[in-house]
């Protein structure tokens, strides 16, 4: 038999519930309120490649006959942007540079399906393919996109040459909090709480504010797109856990270079440990004044690390 205060608890309890889901969708609905329409992609920069799990946005500029630089970001919303202050270096220097949106960034698509370090590796593959790219080619990998930069390797080693990875994330220390696992729970923090936390929760990966609000300029204008909660939650859940070191093992110590910003709060000296345990003499330099995005706020330093270590001249 149900007492009276048992009954006031139920009650209390499918009120309280009730409430929480009205809240959810009268703040969802005024969030990601835009779609990428052929309108909306008419005004990217780039061309659009069509692949298996929807287009994808590349840019691909320099000389046919020029050494080529792949640049892989990470997993932030604006994509192929983290490389403003780096394309116009490279392509200064006589380069030729390929750079793209991971699905669910940028201009790119946002698939139905799971964030996955296979699919972004496929991702990946069908593009070199569908741009005829053949030949070895240089790489510069961002953060989560060092994930990808390793998948790589493993499946087409022979096209990649030198790989300088910036502020890596590959030693699978990410541990999402247990509550986005949960079904509806998930949604409904990512609605109420992340969402609108998500661009000042970024100001830590600065050193710079000036830096950081040019950047959370470009951030307000992605996460605006359909897609964009369900990608970071899936990619918190499906990628960031992944551990891809192994790879990095079998590679010639001398054609890698880490770069990492000295403020980064994901690359404190314990991942760096981790890095020196697999390669105790790799090439490393770190950059004063930078936080996560060092390519992006000290763009002088690190720019020539770049192309001093791809055309074997002495590290600075």
């Amino acid at each position: 038999m149900i007492t009276k205060g048992w009954k006031i608890f139920w009650i209390a309890s499918l009120c309280g519930v009730a409430t929480l889901f009205l809240v959810h969708w009268l703040m969802a609905r005024d969030q990601e309120t835009a779609v990428l329409t052929p309108k909306t992609l008419q005004g990217a920069p780039g061309k659009f490649a069509t692949l298996t799990f929807g287009d994808t946005h590349y840019q691909l500029a320099g000389p046919e006959n020029a050494p080529l630089i792949l640049l892989i970001h990470g997993g932030g919303i604006a994509g192929l942007e983290v490389w403003s202050q780096t394309t116009p270096y490279l392509l200064r220097q006589g380069y030729r540079v390929l750079s793209y949106d991971l699905y669910g960034r940028g201009y790119s698509a946002r698939p139905e399906v799971p964030q996955s370090t296979s699919m972004l590796h496929q991702q990946l593959v069908e593009l070199l393919q569908y741009l005829k790219i053949d030949e070895p080619f240089h790489t510069v990998a961002l953060s989560m996109g060092s994930m990808v930069a390793m998948d790589l390797h493993r499946s087409h080693g022979e096209l990649m040459d030198k790989i300088v990875l910036v502020d890596p994330i590959l030693t699978g220390s990410f541990n999402p909090n247990f509550l986005l696992k949960v079904p509806g729970l998930s949604d409904l923090l990512l609605t109420a709480y992340w969402y609108p936390r998500s661009i000042r929760n970024q100001r830590k990966e600065f050193v710079s504010d000036s830096v950081f609000q040019n950047y959370a300029r470009r951030l307000s204008f992605f996460r605006e797109f359909d897609g964009y909660k369900k990608t970071n939650h899936s990619t918190w859940l499906n990628v960031l856990p992944q551990r891809k070191l192994n790879e990095l093992g079998g590679i010639n110590r001398k054609n890698v270079l880490l770069i990492y910003g000295e403020q980064d709060p994901y690359f404190q000296e314990g991942q760096r440990a981790i890095y020196r345990s697999i390669f105790p003499r790799i090439l490393h330099r770190p950059i004063p004044n930078a936080g996560h995005m060092p390519q992006y706020e000290q763009p002088q330093l690190v720019n020539p690390l770049i192309t001093d270590f791809f055309a074997n001249k002495a590290p600075i």
